[in-house]
């Protein structure tokens, strides 16, 4: 997909793409496939995530939706439904009170297959229509009948003695067929005279209102005749939306803009402005127009632009206005303020940045020095990259070399030098002079370089200028040059006292004509800069060297020069000359050093008082004769009048993590006994600055004693906690360790840099990672970031890191005959402001953001998007707490309840990079023994599979040891969604859909790396699967209730197994290595003295003899939500093993038996 790109329309109608993506080096993209006859043009043009909507010269509106690795693919279903009868059974003929023979799922509607049709042309279907054979993750038989007592009722997938009537599911996809191409919109609109709807203007945004996942939009759009129009259900499933819904105004639309958010704002015929109020979720077309007085000039407004906190107009004399005060609270702003500049239009970027045309030489221009402290920005900067309409649209045309110029006096000659001599071949003779002159043309070089580096920071055209005389004295100046002169101009200010109508050579030189493009329009809805990284046709760039690089040429001549090798020399001898005669004598100080760290804490005291105690703490650091560091933490306090004090051997101390509380910054000293109490050494700090530096201190304390390096090894144990801090445990490295590893709890665990929801692994170190908000994260090699930022860690595999969560709370209400539904309800209710059980009350200024790193990003709001649907205002009925709710009221309904939102975020760093550009749900790495990595290359392909949010599976292409982050997403279809997947070591893949039911690749390969079809694996009777892992030879799943379940009959090289073992309960997750070891987060835990809930535990005895195992060890907790041991080889296998894994190719499993568990295929081709 397509993302942060610039659009624009030139004078020829055509329309252009320029990628603003960082350091990027490519030019203009010509857009002008058409899914039509023709050549299409355009007027106008408005872009946002993933689509850009357009206005051809024939007013009819046109759509251009950006190809992507995950298809927009929606599934259409219809129900067969029949009804016994003594004569001839099951049939077709119902009753006259029954629904239709073939209706929608809740009967109300009739869909016959034959008349179920495509939205427009631009969509096909998949394939033929087929019918569905799981009933809530049960398997319904090859015919896929569920039976019922009567229309409606609850439906089971075995017919009884009473079943009267049967239904089955049939479903089809369709995809949209017409990306990254122009699409027009066919509604066959007409007026009331039955005239075809024509159009002027098009405008999109509005998705920051939304869920993220959803990808909805709001397109507004305005008529010849000056009405406004609504684009009703555009959304990423549906780009094309449902049709135009009028919008009432008060007078006829001239032009209107809609921002990323809320602000939509339009300019009638008369020169006024209109804001449209109550834009929201609830109702995204909003209600009712406010007036706002438009600037205080004789000339009327013609164009607004609209951001996120800023409103830019221009008036019919080009002149260009900002709008002050632009706020949440107040969004229709101030005042406004007139900006020295003429321009054409203007377009506002997501992060209000500004792009303009300029008025006389339809030349791009951005706004310069935006930010939040100045959100008018500082100057214009000429955008100088062209399009050149002659090559072929499906290439980069225009494209700039990423130096971006000329960076040194002796390229300047050479590059001179070279075009001098073509010129001279060209005319069919050699110029004798230039060779004779070859010293003085080096001297006008330099000497043009040093006068263009004084005059850089001079405004006009005096670089300019300079460097055309330099071309005009070698002869070279030609309209290919246009580009670099253009560069120039990017110093030039754009105001009123300088005119960029005049030609290049306006000083009475040699002037040229050059085929440029006039701009006519621009789109920045969909492109944003990052001015730390800018893309390289945006850096400043001009023909002489910069001060930087004189710098460094001066440096580098210094350190090559006689004298500073003279001088070294003499350095070094003397040196040495003052330490010969003293080579006998000992060090003047002792090899043993020690380092000390003191502070004061508060330490929770775990007997009688129970209470938090001051606390002087002590870190001390002693490095011996050998060099080997050992620490010892001490805690000093009092007791009455009498001092006492405890110690800590920190070689002994399995981790240090923080604990979540609102009260106080603590953090949780573990060591093996504590461990296993589940009691550990709570301490205390005054702020969160405070509690961050302990940290780092602590942390490298003990990875100093223990002699770890800062990157953890390919084949580390990863985890997570319920406040979303990642941990890493280095395993043992000596052979006789990995036979017999430690205990869980004697296992060292340390913090590293991020923010994240879980962490996968797999061969050759490969890690991944997903936050809160379902964002990708690949792992850079890296140790530091967070708390450990400057300490540990590297800079540059580093990088800033943001996660979003969403908060919610319930507004609960019952009904009485007096008042209706009020916040008054009876003593066993619930709360009327409480969480989603009802148990713990919740409002909205009680509410705080989970943990102090957070902090909020929005206000509270109504969420619509509950499941069982909600009324207008966002309400959910039901007979009674807690029960069914449902969107609509009816005479039973006496509760009712809706849910409130609000978003925070989180900013950190760590050495993690962003995977663009879908959210994920899922994800799972092929995991491969390190031992054998002789055996491979780093360009071997790694096998990752993921699951995104609207339960699409993909497959990423190009993962590699030395390109972590892969190249592309492939897609792998399926008839419903899936929750969770997992790659086994052998390359098999084992899904969970949404309905809990379990999956298996089948015709995976070595030629066919995504396999063929899915093969249904019925799961034990009455439970529902949430999450799977896969190993070499075990497949586990964890169902909703927490329980663990074994496939069996997979030892002897079985596929897809013959049945289910329950190993355990008290399960929240399930990680299984690549040796079949088998590791999880239990939910509770009894200690020695207390009880913890989510804990690491390991299965001991698991493996491919035991594949159940015999017990739980368990380590570190509780607070745990994740732990991921795939990329842990425990007992190294055979090469002859590794080789024949790789060459596997997974058979179909057998037709299945008698037994109710055993496998069966489902023949359907994907």
């Amino acid at each position: 997909m397509a993302s942060n790109e610039l659009w624009m329309v030139d004078s020829y109608g055509c329309a252009y793409s320029l990628s603003t993506h960082s350091r990027s080096t490519a030019g203009w993209q010509l857009r002008d496939n058409y899914a039509g006859t023709g050549n299409l043009q355009l007027k106008r043009l408005s872009a946002g995530q993933g689509s850009v909507w357009g206005v051809g010269y024939d007013h009819q509106v046109y759509i251009f939706v950006h190809s992507s690795d995950i298809p927009i693919r929606n599934i259409e279903e219809t129900y067969e439904n029949q009804r016994w009868n003594p004569k001839n059974g099951f049939c077709a003929r119902l009753l006259p009170s029954d629904r239709w023979a073939w209706s929608s799922k809740n009967g109300l509607k009739l869909r016959q297959i034959p008349e179920i049709k495509l939205p427009s042309v631009h969509w096909a279907w998949e394939y033929d229509w087929h019918i569905d054979s799981t009933i809530d993750g049960e398997y319904a038989g090859t015919e896929g009948w569920t039976y019922a007592v009567d229309f409606p009722a609850v439906y089971t997938p075995g017919k009884r003695w009473n079943s009267c009537v049967r239904r089955r599911r049939w479903i089809c996809h369709r995809c949209y067929a017409s990306c990254d191409r122009w699409a027009q919109i066919c509604d066959g609109n007409t007026d009331a005279g039955g005239a075809q709807v024509l159009f002027s203007d098009i405008t999109m945004g509005g998705w920051q209102m939304w869920d993220n996942d959803s990808g909805t939009h709001s397109v507004w759009a305005v008529t010849v005749d000056g009405k406004m129009m609504f684009r009703l259900g555009v959304m990423r499933d549906n780009p094309e939306g449902n049709g135009w819904q009028t919008v009432e105004t008060p007078s006829q639309v001239l032009q209107l803009s809609c921002g990323p958010s809320s602000l939509v704002w339009a300019v009638l015929w008369e020169g006024i402005l209109l804001m449209r109020l109550e834009v929201n979720r609830r109702c995204p077309q909003g209600r009712g127009w406010c007036e706002v007085s438009p600037p205080e000039h004789e000339f009327g407004v013609v164009q607004v632009a609209v951001g996120t906190r800023v409103i830019w107009t221009v008036t019919s004399d080009g002149k260009v206005w900002f709008r002050t005060g632009v706020i949440p609270s107040c969004p229709a702003g101030v005042s406004w303020v007139e900006m020295p500049v003429r321009l054409m239009m203007l377009s506002v970027a997501p992060d209000d940045q500004v792009w303009a045309i300029e008025r006389q030489r339809r030349s791009l221009y951005i706004r310069e020095g935006i930010d939040s402290s100045e959100l008018g920005g500082r100057s214009w900067k000429l955008v100088a990259l062209t399009p050149d309409r002659k090559v072929d649209g499906r290439k980069m045309v225009g494209a700039q070399e990423q130096d971006g110029g000329i960076e040194n006096v002796e390229e300047l000659v050479n590059f001179l030098r070279v075009n001098d001599g073509r010129r001279d071949g060209e005319s069919g003779g050699h110029d004798t002079e230039s060779e004779d002159s070859e010293k003085s043309m080096i001297a006008k070089a330099e000497g043009w370089s040093k006068m263009d580096e004084e005059l850089e920071s001079k405004e006009g055209y005096g670089g300019s200028r300079m460097m055309r005389e330099a071309y005009k004295e070698v002869g070279v100046w030609d309209a290919e040059d246009y580009n670099r002169e253009a560069m120039a101009q990017r110093e030039r200010p754009l105001d009123e006292s300088s005119s960029l109508s005049s030609s290049v050579g306006e000083d009475g030189g040699d002037s040229f004509e050059c085929d440029v493009s006039l701009w006519t329009w621009v789109s920045a809805g969909a492109c944003c800069v990052d001015w730390s990284n800018p893309p390289s046709w945006l850096a400043s760039s001009r023909g002489g060297v910069n001060k930087k690089t004189a710098r460094e040429m001066m440096r580098q001549s210094a350190s090559e020069s006689p004298w500073h090798r003279n001088i070294a020399r003499q350095l070094a001898e003397l040196a040495q000359k003052e330490r010969q005669g003293f080579e006998h004598y000992p060090q003047a100080t002792d090899q043993q050093e020690m380092w000390v760290r003191k502070g004061s804490l508060q330490w929770w005291r775990d007997w009688a008082p129970h209470k938090w105690v001051p606390v002087e703490v002590e870190l001390e650091q002693v490095k011996g004769h050998e060099g080997r560091k050992e620490a010892l933490l001490f805690l000093y306090y009092r007791m009455g009048s009498t001092p006492k004090y405890l110690h800590v051997v920190v070689r002994d101390v399995t981790i240090f993590v923080p604990i979540l509380s609102h009260t106080r910054h603590t953090f949780a000293v573990y060591t093996p006994e504590s461990t296993r109490a589940r009691w550990p050494v709570r301490l205390a700090t005054r702020t969160e600055e405070e509690l961050r530096d302990w940290l780092a201190v602590l942390t490298l304390a003990v990875c100093q004693t223990r002699g770890l390096s800062k990157q953890p090894s390919a084949s580390a144990f990863w985890s997570v906690t319920c406040c979303g801090d990642v941990f890493v445990c280095d395993p043992p490295t000596h052979q006789e360790d990995l036979q017999k590893p430690p205990p869980a709890d004697e296992l060292f665990w340390r913090q590293v840099g991020g923010h994240l929801r879980l962490v996968e692994t797999g061969a050759g170190g490969v890690v991944w990672g997903l936050g809160y908000d379902n964002t990708p994260w690949v792992y850079t090699g890296g140790y530091g970031g967070g708390f450990l930022q400057g300490l540990l860690g590297s800079l540059d595999d580093m990088g800033i890191q943001t996660d979003h969560m969403r908060v919610d709370l319930y507004e609960n209400q019952r009904w009485n005959p007096i008042t209706g539904y009020t916040a008054r309800g009876l003593l066993t209710d619930r709360y009327m402001w409480s969480d989603k059980s009802g148990l713990i009350e919740r409002n909205k200024d009680s509410v705080r953001p989970p943990s102090p790193l957070w902090c909020w990003d929005s206000d509270w709001s109504v969420d619509f998007a509950v499941p069982g649907g909600t009324d207008k205002e966002g309400w959910q009925y039901a007979a009674d707490f807690p029960a069914s709710y449902h969107g609509s009221k009816t005479i039973k309904d006496f509760v009712r309840r809706r849910r409130w939102e609000r978003y925070c975020k989180l900013v950190t760093s760590g050495p993690w990079r962003e995977v663009p550009p879908f959210p994920l749900l899922d994800i799972s790495i092929r995991p491969d023994p390190s031992h054998v990595s002789q055996h491979r290359s780093n360009s071997d392909t790694i096998a990752l599979w993921a699951i995104s949010v609207n339960g699409d599976v993909l497959c990423r292409l190009g993962v590699t040891r030395e390109n972590t982050i892969g190249e592309s997403w492939h897609h792998v279809p399926t008839d419903q969604p899936f929750i969770s997947l997992s790659v086994g070591r052998k390359g098999q893949v084992w899904a969970v859909s949404s309905n809990g039911a379990a999956f298996l690749r089948q015709g995976l390969s070595a030629n066919c790396s995504t396999g063929t079809h899915w093969e249904l694996i019925c799961t034990p009777a009455r439970q529902q699967f949430c999450q799977v892992s896969v190993g070499d030879c075990t497949v586990c799943c964890v169902d909703k209730q927490g329980n663990l379940w074994l496939r069996e009959g997979l030892e002897n090289g079985g596929t897809s197994g013959n049945g289910w073992n329950l190993i355990s309960g008290n399960v929240r997750k399930v990680s299984v290595g690549p040796v079949d070891q088998i590791w999880a987060i239990a939910d509770h835990v009894q200690g020695t003295m207390s009880l913890s809930r989510g804990t690491v535990a390991h299965r001991a005895g698991a493996g491919t003899a035991s594949p159940a195992g015999a017990r739980w060890e368990y380590g570190i907790g509780g607070g745990w939500d994740h732990v991921s041991v795939r990329g842990f080889l425990q007992n190294p296998p055979r090469v002859d093993e590794v080789k024949s894994a790789d060459n596997l190719v997974i058979l179909s499993s057998p037709g299945s038996g008698s037994n109710s568990q055993s496998a069966v295929t489902l023949s359907i081709a994907c």
